[in-house]
């Protein structure tokens, strides 16, 4: 009898252990599953901030790169949730002796095979500013070049220190309904480069001559054509800043949207000051806005 009670009371030990092994483990597993949520959740919000801070740093460095600080109309009109603008692709500064409708004529001695091709996007601009961007159809000449390009009424009339540069034109689209903010080069597909933004917003920031600032939603417009230079309420603005508002969002551990914000500013261009003069010092380019001619 004593040897059973003995048994008995082993097992009973044993049942008692096993509980409270049990009751630690729970507590253990709650709390590494604690400790793993707040860690997801965590690594959820830092991406998310990364990913936004990125994306702004990208569209920030391409829009101070833009030609002469100029803004355009394609591949996207300039709105608060889309922008377009030109980069410098290759050659830039070519002399222009013409213009005329659907041809321009420049001067350059040592254009070598491939500094101009056929498809190659050219931007020319005069000394007022007005400017154009169209797709090179031809090319003829030796010394003097004649290049021609179809389907574009450019409104742009020669004046001494015309320009001409090999651009490519490019721009970012934001689309609410699917959270997508999208980037294109004139010519090719429409490509996405940022995903679960909530709020995408650029804000347009002109400047008067005394240093004060205007903000608007959308820059000013001519024919479509957004301007750097213009008049706000009889004042003389010239456009200095954007300004980039941008909103991420993800999913936490618990399936709980988490979103993060980042806000930047973007110097452009100022072609008051030599950033824009021309090659005989004569004269500074102010770009007021191009057009592209699809």
């Amino acid at each position: 009898m004593r040897a059973n009670k003995r048994k008995a009371f082993t097992l009973m030990e044993m049942l008692i252990a096993l509980t409270i092994l049990s009751l630690v483990l729970m507590l253990a597993s709650k709390g590494i599953i604690t400790v793993l949520r707040m860690h997801r959740t965590q690594e959820a919000t830092t991406l998310t901030q990364t990913k936004i801070r990125r994306v702004s740093e990208v569209i920030s460095q391409e829009v101070r790169g833009a030609i002469l600080g100029g803004l355009a109309d394609s591949p996207y009109p300039a709105s608060d949730t889309s922008l377009s603008f030109a980069l410098i692709n290759g050659g830039a500064g070519y002399p222009v002796t013409a213009i005329s409708s659907g041809a321009v004529e420049i001067v350059a001695q040592n254009l070598a095979a491939g500094d101009l091709q056929v498809g190659d996007n050219i931007m020319v601009t005069n000394k007022n500013g007005d400017s154009f961007i169209a797709s090179i159809n031809a090319i003829n000449g030796t010394v003097k070049h004649t290049i021609s390009f179809n389907n574009c009424v450019t409104g742009v009339s020669y004046t001494p220190n015309s320009l001409l540069y090999k651009v490519k034109s490019i721009g970012y689209n934001y689309n609410p309904i699917t959270k997508t903010l999208n980037y294109k080069i004139a010519n090719q597909a429409q490509q996405p480069v940022a995903f679960d933004i909530s709020n995408f917003q650029i804000s347009y920031i002109y400047s008067k001559s005394d240093g004060t600032t205007i903000t608007l939603n959308s820059p000013l417009l001519a024919a479509g054509i957004p301007q750097k230079y213009g008049q706000i309420a009889g004042d003389d603005v010239s456009l200095v800043r954007l300004k980039l508002d941008m909103t991420a969002e993800a999913k936490d551990a618990a399936e709980h949207t988490i979103s993060r914000s980042y806000s930047s500013q973007i110097g452009l261009v100022d072609t008051t000051v030599g950033a824009g003069k021309n090659v005989d010092n004569s004269q500074f380019v102010k770009v007021k806005g191009i057009k592209v001619c699809n």
